[in-house]
């Protein structure tokens, strides 16, 4: 996922959080409450406190789910406005109906967020992230030994090569946590 996914769904939560109505215990009103709570781990301790506050909101009620589609949409939207995905949003409006069918889904943000509380698979999946790294850095060092557009055709096999290993472990280790994410995008498409 590219980093600025991350930054744009921080800042919605943020600004939601600033909109919508909430109860006395951080839960949202009118959703049900459920026991998943952001866990005391290495990964989650790096994270900002206002970090931790948002995604342990979204954990126990998805705060996306209260708005109506027309009122995300049109708040996403306002977001966007001024960025570069912009252009790129109204050109597919495709992909912004998925991102909100993505972020009203009963389990799937829940559930993509609950991967921090997943410590042991995180540091499986970064001795997986770190192993693939360090081969397509030494397959990128024994590939200067031919012309140019080989180099570049065996670069380019190398990249592909290290993105999908490392999406397909991902995935198979977070299985259980992307899943919902999976069904929304096959629903989008």
């Amino acid at each position: 996922m590219p980093k600025n996914f991350f930054v744009l769904l921080f800042c919605f939560v943020l600004s939601f959080s600033s909109i919508a109505e909430e109860n006395k215990d951080g839960t949202f009103k009118g959703l049900p409450s459920t026991e998943i709570t952001l866990d005391n781990n290495m990964f989650a301790n790096m994270l900002p406190k206002t970090v931790q506050l948002e995604f342990t909101k979204i954990l126990k009620d998805n705060p996306f789910r209260k708005m109506s589609r027309d009122q995300l949409k049109s708040f996403l939207e306002s977001m966007m406005k001024g960025q570069k995905i912009e252009g790129f949003i109204k050109k597919n409006p495709k992909l912004l109906d998925g991102f909100v069918n993505w972020l009203q889904h009963e389990k799937a943000l829940p559930s993509f967020v609950s991967i921090i509380n997943k410590p042991k698979k995180m540091k499986t999946y970064s001795m997986f992230f770190i192993a693939v790294f360090i081969i397509s850095f030494l397959l990128n060092l024994k590939n200067s030994e031919s012309g140019l557009l080989g180099r570049i055709f065996r670069k380019f096999l190398i990249f592909i090569g290290a993105t999908s290993t490392n999406i397909v472990v991902f995935y198979i280790i977070f299985k259980n946590e992307v899943g919902p994410t999976i069904e929304v995008i096959k629903n989008s498409i």
